[in-house]
């Protein structure tokens, strides 16, 4: 059996939590791992994603708390899959705006570097259109 401390985990939690409430931006970074986010990603949304703390349940629905807050995700994989014949298997983008928006963030942004494993030209090409969204992203929150 495996035990653990209640108390460190809520602590955390409101550690998390408490941090995310005092941004205005929030820069998510994440590789992608089997189409998706890494674990230890996927473990903080555990963390921050709680009821009356940064969503709350309405007779209308869902309401996510963090309103007004703006994200930026920058993703990484060694495939395309913004386009093209990978894009049905990209979970990764998907899910992380659907859990930011879940918490009231609507306002994001994405810049993807891709192709890293597709051959040097490829990394090279995928890293020089990130470059370029990036610069994007920037003069837009300017």
């Amino acid at each position: 059996m495996f035990a653990h401390d209640d108390s460190s985990v809520l602590s955390l939690s409101n550690q998390l939590i408490d941090e995310l409430l005092a941004s205005d931006i929030l820069v998510l970074e994440s590789p992608m791992y089997n189409f998706s986010i890494p674990s230890a990603l996927k473990a903080w949304f555990d963390h921050v994603v709680r009821a009356r703390k940064t969503f709350r349940i309405t007779e209308t629905g869902v309401e996510g708390l963090l309103k007004g807050k703006r994200g930026i995700l920058v993703l990484g994989s060694g495939a395309v899959y913004s386009e093209g014949p990978f894009k049905s298997m990209d979970f990764q983008e998907p899910y992380l705006r659907a859990m930011l928006g879940f918490i009231g963030m609507t306002e994001v942004e994405s810049i993807r570097v891709e192709g890293l494993n597709m051959g040097p030209d490829a990394a090279a090409e995928g890293v020089a259109r990130a470059r370029t969204r990036v610069s994007q992203v920037l003069a837009e929150a300017a």
